[in-house]
């Protein structure tokens, strides 16, 4: 929904250049309270620019709790998803170069697995990846392998040892260093292996990083942690037919098992310093915390995108995209500026943060809900927004509202069921005979898949054996009815909040069926009932019957 002129004249119109001032600042919060958030029903914001070093803004927009009365400030704390990978990637080229000074940036081209301790196992799907993959695969997101799906939704597995070991068993999409997939798998792997290199655990490293930096509110996700519990944390929200209800907080610790790829919880001031931190290449204060040119390894491009420049419609004729992707960053255009910059969305938590070095300016936004923000505006533009204003530009500020309307969309890195609307066959691990119909004892038992963890089957409690359950976690568990006219799909009726998830989303909430058509196997679907996801799990696979080398001795491809 676009927002009326008249809102635009009762906010008074800025023209020509001028310093950032409390007249500024007063735009900003009219935007952000009554564009932003009323266009999106958001709850609370966090937001923070800084320019040149110096803190412009720091604060809270809305409600931290709703229930509770608590206003969000520049304390309140915010699941930032995935803008967690830019931490990993510094901690990286930080740890890599304390180790192999003499190396300089190639040290991100040494194959890992020369690297790691060798304690440690690296395993990919194939022999060549596994002997060749390095940080700087990873990091730009060029493996080519699959982001794995079901196991972050559902939290189907128990641990990052195992989330890491799995991982071995993603198949091929692209080809390796020659095409681009955005992986959560690999990005907790780099967290992982950096942190064995180094010999600490990855949660002892990001806080040590946050505190060198600054960063005295930011913490991690901890499947045992009582963040719920800390003074400034923020209560989730969703939209569920139309009305801002409370998330579930408990879920919030599925992402336990990727911390690097999503599990940092940060503030707009603890961002603020984060920010600076980058656009003073690697100093705060009189400390240079990882030296400059170590920092500039982050930003090379180091996987190019077909660059077209996505253009307004307004006679200037805007340039704007992503180039390609850096370290733990995405390189973009944007009117002539480079833009440094990653979104984070752990749902319904949805982050931006975007750095522009020439001007060092940096901005950071995020929201406690309803979800993925799509709407006018999004965060981006909302940062372009602020960006405008606070370059002092010389157009006023219903030009600069006016030239970002209508470009770019917002890039949602944990997409997960994005495409429930595409069918998608599913990878068979073995066929046995089909099935006309099913005796529940027949399918009771533990199904497995090699990179989306387990499920099982039995009876629901209380029902005397006479219904079925599905069961993949604590937070993903529901009983099973029949569905009519089908002799072995079941649909899934959840006993546990898991589908508050897709409420995050701005498209409909998908059905889940569980069929058991195979002998032997069950067919997990997420979509409509004639185009939809399709997972396959097979019975008694568990991970101690998948090969722990995924490739034949004389392999050295993709099998």
């Amino acid at each position: 929904m676009k927002f009326s002129i008249f809102f635009l004249i009762a906010i008074q119109l800025v023209a020509s250049s001028f310093a950032f001032d409390a007249e500024t600042e007063r735009i900003i919060d009219n935007f952000v309270e009554n564009v932003f958030m009323i266009n999106n029903q958001i709850p609370g914001v966090g937001l923070s620019v800084i320019r040149n070093g110096t803190v412009l803004m720091s604060k809270g927009y809305g409600m931290r709790n709703i229930t509770a009365g608590r206003a969000s400030d520049g304390n309140t704390l915010f699941s930032i998803g995935s803008i967690t990978k830019s931490f990993v990637a510094v901690l990286v080229v930080k740890t890599l170069n304390e180790l192999y000074p003499q190396r300089g940036a190639a040290v991100l081209d040494i194959p890992i697995a020369q690297l790691i301790p060798p304690t440690v196992n690296f395993t990919f799907s194939d022999r060549y990846r596994a002997e060749q993959t390095t940080f700087r695969d990873i990091l730009a997101h060029r493996t080519c392998l699959l982001n794995g799906e079901v196991e972050l939704l559902v939290g189907s597995v128990p641990s990052a040892a195992e989330y890491a070991h799995r991982s071995r068993y993603l198949p091929e999409v692209c080809e390796f260093r020659n095409g681009y997939m955005y992986n959560n798998n690999m990005l907790s792997l780099a967290g992982e292996y950096i942190a064995a290199i180094a010999g600490t655990t990855l949660q002892n490293m990001v806080v040590s990083l946050a505190r060198d930096i600054g960063m005295t509110n930011t913490t991690y996700v901890d499947f045992d942690g009582a963040y719920e519990s800390l003074p400034d944390m923020s209560q989730p929200y969703i939209l569920r037919n139309g009305t801002l209800v409370q998330f579930d907080m408990f879920q919030i610790r599925r992402v336990h098992m990727a911390l690097g790829a999503g599990g940092i919880l940060s503030s707009a001031n603890d961002m603020a310093k984060y920010m600076e931190f980058h656009l003073s290449q690697g100093r705060v204060g009189d400390r240079q915390i990882v030296p400059t040119n170590v920092m500039s390894w982050l930003y090379a491009i180091s996987n190019g995108f077909d660059f077209q420049g996505g253009r307004s419609e307004d006679s200037e004729s805007i340039v704007y995209g992503d180039l390609g992707t850096a370290q733990g960053f995405f390189s973009s255009l944007y009117d002539g500026w480079s833009v440094i910059h990653h979104g984070g969305y752990w749902p319904p938590y949805h982050c931006d943060m975007r750095l522009f070095p020439a001007t060092r300016i940096g901005v950071f936004i995020c929201t406690n809900g309803p979800g993925a923000i799509f709407n006018y505006p999004t965060h981006e533009i909302t940062a372009l927004n602020i960006f405008e204003l606070v370059r002092a530009t010389n157009r006023s500020f219903e030009e600069i509202v006016s030239k970002n309307m209508n470009i770019g969309t917002p890039f949602i890195e944990h997409q997960l069921f994005n495409d429930h609307k595409t069918n998608r066959a599913s990878t068979a691990l073995h066929h046995n005979q089909m099935r006309k119909q099913i005796a529940p004892n027949d399918v009771v038992g533990l199904y497995g898949h090699p990179h989306d963890g387990d499920l099982s089957i039995g009876y629901a409690p209380g029902t005397n054996n006479s219904t079925l359950q599905v069961y993949f976690s604590e937070w993903a568990h529901g009983r099973l009815q029949q569905v009519p006219g089908f002799n072995t799909t079941f649909s899934v009726h959840w006993d546990t909040m898991v589908m508050d998830h897709f409420y995050s989303y701005p498209w409909d909430v998908p059905n889940f069926w569980i069929d058991f058509g195979i002998v032997d196997s069950v067919l997990l679907r997420a979509g409509e009932f004639d185009t939809y996801l399709e997972f396959e799990f097979v019975k008694n696979a568990t991970l101690d019957t998948f090969p722990a080398i995924p490739w034949a001795p004389t392999s050295c491809g993709p099998e």
